[in-house]
């Protein structure tokens, strides 16, 4: 939905929706956020218009640079298959693992 809570779609009263996640089939912002949900959890994700549709939009329905308003939950994850190692970053990073050769922050005393 829109900032204003005006609603521009939604999945009430239909099954839940299947999407492929970190495979840009869907807006940076979803595949970022759920990438750190789990079954059961739900979130209000405030996506900012760069990852949402961005400066273009999605015509006719979100004008450009629209911030969008989610309601999220995690009803179901299936296991993605192998990455092929070419498709992967340098070193095999996956997300949510720092660099290869980063030291993690200590703490200030």
């Amino acid at each position: 939905m829109f900032l204003d809570s005006i609603p521009f779609d939604g999945s009430e009263g239909r099954p839940p929706l299947e999407v492929p996640v970190g495979q840009g089939m869907v807006i940076p912002g979803w595949d970022e956020a759920i990438s750190y949900m789990s079954v059961g959890t739900k979130a209000s994700l405030i996506v900012p218009y760069r990852l949402a549709y961005g400066a273009r939009g999605y015509r006719p329905v979100i004008p450009p640079y629209t911030t969008l308003l989610f309601e999220l939950e995690i009803v179901k994850l299936d296991k993605m298959p192998a990455q092929d190692p070419s498709m992967m970053p340098p070193g095999g990073a996956q997300q949510g693992q720092p660099p290869q050769g980063s030291q993690p922050q200590q703490p200030k005393k």
